[in-house]
């Protein structure tokens, strides 16, 4: 209903379909544009719940809003996506800038770092390592506990919103202490602990090792033909273009490849990063 509606969503280059929901099991994101009508999603889904005998939860139900600070706080004030449209139960929050939102397990929302987002998961990471450190584990049952708790806790906020330099230190800086239990003096370098093995190590966990697969995942997604991309890589083509200055956006638009389905595409310039800078730029730094 929603797709075949009036509801203009958003129209992004390549994708044949406009962008206006998105369903997670009992979990919907609607994507509304400035001009859409938020009545006319509430006639919408109202027919639907009647027909499905269902009901949308109010109180569960949150607003971020987009686009420029001035609409923002404008939408936030007026509780109105726009002026004369109906105004927002007073059951429905309204994140403000700084305020995240929590959709299935991530954290966005208006200039909201993502150092506090992982602030919570890290001291579950901790927590969890100092009850096992009790039981006396091995050096070897600590490899593998720092795997499982270290690397599970972490793996999908990792994998939807990356994660920062300064947290990955963090990270590993609770599996040393859980390793060495706090000592300061190492009989042991890390660097060889994290070794395979048939290295000669434990196949340690680190952080930046197991993120950089990830961000390595990210690009070969990035980079699949236009029918094998998912949503988000049309949607950082256009982010990396507004970011790129005028003369390197024109050499794009002369050299870039045509299989992403992308008129400007950002692609080419990922095949002439330098080795050694391939890993700050992949996490945008």
């Amino acid at each position: 209903m929603l797709r075949k509606s009036a509801l203009r969503g958003y129209s992004i280059e390549g994708l044949r379909e406009k962008l206006i929901a998105t369903l997670y099991a009992d979990d919907t994101t609607v994507y509304l544009n400035a001009d859409d009508s938020f009545e006319l999603l509430q006639t919408i889904l109202d027919k639907w719940c009647l027909a499905a005998g269902a009901r949308f939860n109010t109180k569960k139900t949150e607003i971020i809003p987009l686009g420029t600070a001035e609409f923002r706080t404008s939408l936030i004030e007026s509780r109105q996506l726009k002026q004369g449209d109906a105004i927002f139960p007073d059951g429905i929050r309204i994140a403000r800038d700084g305020e995240a939102t929590r959709i299935l397990g991530t954290w966005p929302g208006n200039n909201v770092g993502t150092v506090n987002a992982w602030t919570v998961v890290i001291d579950r990471v901790r927590n969890t390592l100092s009850k096992w450190s009790r039981k006396n584990p091995t050096l070897a049952g600590k490899s593998i506990l720092a795997r499982v708790i270290a690397g599970g806790h972490t793996q999908f906020l990792a994998a939807t919103q990356g994660m920062p330099l300064q947290v990955e230190k963090r990270l590993d800086k609770a599996v040393l202490d859980f390793i060495w239990d706090g000592r300061k003096s190492h009989p042991i370098n890390m660097d060889v602990l994290r070794r395979q093995r048939e290295d000669g190590g434990l196949g340690l966990f680190h952080a930046a090792g197991r993120n950089d697969a990830q961000y390595l995942t990210w690009l070969g997604s990035y980079l699949k033909p236009a029918h094998e991309r998912p949503l988000w890589c049309f949607i950082a083509d256009r982010i990396l273009l507004g970011a790129m200055t005028r003369t390197a956006r024109t050499t794009a638009r002369r050299a870039a490849p045509s299989h992403t389905g992308a008129r400007d595409s950002p692609e080419t310039y990922w095949a002439r990063w330098p080795p050694n800078g391939t890993r700050r730029r992949l996490r945008g730094q």
